[in-house]
């Protein structure tokens, strides 16, 4: 992993608030920003072999072999697509083209955005359909 310069981050963030309307703070779907159609779980309702599947096809749809780490801290990264996983915190990630992310919050929740990754996960939660888009905090 590499950390993001200043400048680096802050035109990462730039693109992400063009594109996602992410600005660093409260995300889909604790705060209706996006302006593109996004899909969320409650991460108690997604298996570790759901995490696999979209890790996956998240690896098989980008043509980069880096993605940026984007956290609520500031301290943002560049890691290799082999090390990506969606178990995230106040953290949004996503590829040099801006067309697909995903964004973990504190709530437990983790909100995927992107035409490939809304149609995966809608396939891998195809007889769960009733676990999308549904807040339900389990503590």
């Amino acid at each position: 992993e590499r950390r993001l310069s200043e400048e680096e981050s802050e035109q990462v963030r730039k693109q992400l608030l063009e594109n996602w309307n992410f600005n660093g703070d409260y995300w889909e779907p604790l705060d209706n920003k996006s302006p593109k159609p996004t899909i969320f779980l409650m991460d108690d309702n997604i298996e570790q072999s759901d995490k696999q599947e979209i890790e996956k096809s998240i690896k098989e749809n980008v043509k980069t072999d880096k993605i940026f780490v984007i956290a609520e801290d500031r301290i943002d990264y560049e890691i290799e697509i082999e090390q990506l996983s969606i178990d995230l915190y106040e953290t949004i990630i996503c590829d040099k083209t801006f067309g697909w992310v995903v964004y973990g919050s504190h709530e437990s929740t983790t909100a995927f955005g992107g035409d490939f990754l809304i149609d995966k996960v809608n396939q891998i939660f195809e007889n769960r359909k009733d676990k999308l888009n549904k807040w339900e905090q389990n503590w």
